[in-house]
Protein backbone atom coordinates (compact mmCIF):
# COMPACT_ATOMS: atom_id res chain seq x y z
CA UNK A 1 0.00 0.00 0.00
CA UNK A 2 1.63 2.98 -1.33
CA UNK A 3 -0.29 5.55 1.60
CA UNK A 4 1.87 3.83 4.23
CA UNK A 5 5.26 4.28 2.57
CA UNK A 6 7.53 6.92 4.72
CA UNK A 7 9.06 8.27 1.76
CA UNK A 8 5.30 9.59 -0.21
CA UNK A 9 2.52 8.23 1.44
CA UNK A 10 1.73 11.71 2.97
CA UNK A 11 1.91 12.76 -0.77
CA UNK A 12 -0.75 9.56 -2.05
CA UNK A 13 -2.99 10.52 0.62
CA UNK A 14 -3.29 13.83 0.14
CA UNK A 15 -3.31 12.56 -3.94
CA UNK A 16 -6.35 10.12 -3.16
CA UNK A 17 -8.38 12.62 -1.31
CA UNK A 18 -7.71 15.73 -3.41
CA UNK A 19 -7.99 13.50 -6.83
CA UNK A 20 -6.00 12.85 -9.56
CA UNK A 21 -4.90 14.91 -12.35
CA UNK A 22 -6.71 13.66 -16.06
CA UNK A 23 -4.69 14.09 -18.60
CA UNK A 24 -5.21 17.41 -21.01
CA UNK A 25 -4.95 14.93 -23.50
CA UNK A 26 -1.61 14.27 -26.31
CA UNK A 27 -1.40 11.45 -28.85
CA UNK A 28 -1.02 7.95 -28.23
CA UNK A 29 1.97 6.67 -30.45
CA UNK A 30 0.78 3.14 -29.02
CA UNK A 31 4.17 2.09 -28.32
CA UNK A 32 3.60 0.86 -24.97
CA UNK A 33 1.50 1.97 -21.76
CA UNK A 34 3.43 4.24 -19.40
CA UNK A 35 5.76 2.16 -16.92
CA UNK A 36 3.80 1.93 -13.07
CA UNK A 37 4.90 0.35 -10.03
CA UNK A 38 2.57 -2.98 -10.30
CA UNK A 39 3.14 -3.46 -6.24
CA UNK A 40 4.25 -1.66 -3.41
CA UNK A 41 7.90 -2.18 -2.39
CA UNK A 42 8.70 -1.55 1.59
CA UNK A 43 11.76 0.46 2.28
CA UNK A 44 14.91 -1.94 2.40
CA UNK A 45 12.80 -4.39 0.89
CA UNK A 46 15.12 -4.17 -2.91
CA UNK A 47 18.29 -2.97 -3.18
CA UNK A 48 20.98 -1.39 -5.11
CA UNK A 49 19.84 -0.50 -8.96
CA UNK A 50 16.31 -2.52 -8.52
CA UNK A 51 15.53 0.25 -5.27
CA UNK A 52 16.66 3.37 -7.38
CA UNK A 53 14.84 1.88 -10.38
CA UNK A 54 11.85 1.17 -8.13
CA UNK A 55 12.07 4.51 -6.45
CA UNK A 56 12.08 6.46 -9.93
CA UNK A 57 9.24 4.70 -11.56
CA UNK A 58 7.10 4.96 -7.89
CA UNK A 59 7.77 9.05 -7.76
CA UNK A 60 7.47 9.62 -11.49
CA UNK A 61 3.92 7.84 -11.38
CA UNK A 62 3.04 9.63 -8.79
CA UNK A 63 3.96 12.78 -10.12
CA UNK A 64 2.31 12.02 -13.34
CA UNK A 65 -1.42 11.75 -11.64
CA UNK A 66 -0.66 14.99 -9.45
CA UNK A 67 -1.86 18.29 -9.81
CA UNK A 68 0.87 20.96 -10.98
CA UNK A 69 2.85 22.26 -8.41
CA UNK A 70 2.57 25.79 -7.10
CA UNK A 71 5.87 27.50 -6.28
CA UNK A 72 5.75 30.19 -3.84
CA UNK A 73 8.57 32.89 -2.39
CA UNK A 74 9.28 35.24 0.19
CA UNK A 75 11.69 37.88 0.24
CA UNK A 76 12.60 39.43 3.71
CA UNK A 77 15.31 42.23 3.95
CA UNK A 78 16.69 42.55 7.59
CA UNK A 79 18.82 45.62 9.03
CA UNK A 80 21.52 44.18 11.30
CA UNK A 81 22.76 46.73 13.55
CA UNK A 82 24.96 44.30 15.92
CA UNK A 83 26.58 41.08 15.47
CA UNK A 84 27.73 39.31 18.82
CA UNK A 85 31.35 37.99 19.05
CA UNK A 86 30.25 35.23 17.28
CA UNK A 87 28.79 36.46 14.56
CA UNK A 88 25.07 35.98 15.52
CA UNK A 89 22.10 38.40 15.64
CA UNK A 90 18.07 38.84 17.16
CA UNK A 91 15.75 39.62 15.29
CA UNK A 92 13.13 42.06 17.71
Amino acid sequence: DQTQDGRWGKCVLDLLRAGFNVAKGGVDMGDHPPITPCRHARAGELSGDMARVYDLVARHFIASVSHDAVWRSTTVSLFIEELDEKGRFTIR
